[in-house]
């Protein structure tokens, strides 16, 4: 994840795939392990999304690191993640099951 680290913004959309709601929140990691603060907590309804965009969630301009998605109700390994990432030079996405 990254907000103008190394010259790119980062985002990434949570899709619950379940019949119920999940809650839960981000929990981010500087590239040494030390935590850099969490998102406010989410709540996806029932085959939704939500976008998660690092360029405006408070962390630090130049921040680089990565983020842990911590799931606190709703039935597990439903959740799929696609980051997405841009600069002035390119623009990529990819997608990770839970």
């Amino acid at each position: 994840m990254a907000n103008n680290g190394y010259g790119y913004v980062t985002g990434a959309t949570i899709l619950n795939t379940s019949g119920q709601t999940v809650s839960g929140s981000v929990q981010y990691y500087k590239t040494d392990g030390t935590s850099q603060g969490a998102s406010q907590p989410f709540s996806i309804g029932a085959h939704s999304s939500q976008l998660i965009f690092q360029g405006g969630s408070g962390l630090p301009d130049g921040f680089y690191g990565s983020a842990v998605i911590t799931q606190a109700n709703g039935p597990a390994n439903n959740l799929i993640v696609t980051t997405n990432a841009t600069s002035p030079s390119f623009f990529y996405t990819y997608t990770e099951p839970n």
